[in-house]
């Protein structure tokens, strides 16, 4: 598998009001930024998870081509 689109899954998950002020709202949110607070943190979410996997090991799964 090489590429997974949108149509390929769904994340859901809860997240603590207090979570969402330290993480997202003191440290990313940009009250000039034009883009509504929810777009902002749709890419927050989108960037912290990219991130995260870019850490992880690679486990071999791909075609050797």
């Amino acid at each position: 598998m090489r590429t997974i689109t949108a149509n390929d899954y769904t994340v859901e998950f809860d997240l603590e009001v207090k979570t969402y002020e330290k993480y997202f709202k003191e440290r990313y949110l940009d009250e000039s930024n034009p883009m509504s607070e929810i777009a902002q943190f749709k890419l927050y979410i989108q960037h912290e998870f990219e991130r995260r996997i870019n850490l992880m090991p690679d486990l071999g799964f791909r075609d050797p081509d």
